[in-house]
């Protein structure tokens, strides 16, 4: 055979294991990327429900807030009427 022939296959073998080894390498760096992209869109799920219930329990406690700032001043207006509505303490009952 002719030495530039062998020389040819010598570099197409060459050549063909190591795109082999490289296509192996890639095929194995997609999956290991696939499970650590997976494991991310977990930790973002489950980001976003302690961020959802963190936010409907601040809402609640907003609405909480609200009602006792509201009882707070149905007491004020009561206690304003009880005094406006008490007999003065200088006069006599009749």
């Amino acid at each position: 055979m002719d030495p530039l022939t062998l020389f040819l296959i010598l570099v197409l073998t060459v050549l063909t294991v190591l795109l082999t080894v490289v296509g192996i390498q890639v095929f194995f760096l997609v999956k290991e990327a696939r499970v650590t992209l997976k494991k991310y869109n977990l930790i973002l799920v489950k980001t976003d429900k302690i961020v959802s219930h963190v936010s409907n329990s601040i809402d609640e406690l907003s609405e909480t807030v609200s009602g006792l700032r509201s009882g707070l001043k149905l007491v004020e207006a009561f206690a304003h009427w009880v005094q406006k509505n008490q007999p003065s303490h200088g006069s006599l009952p009749e």
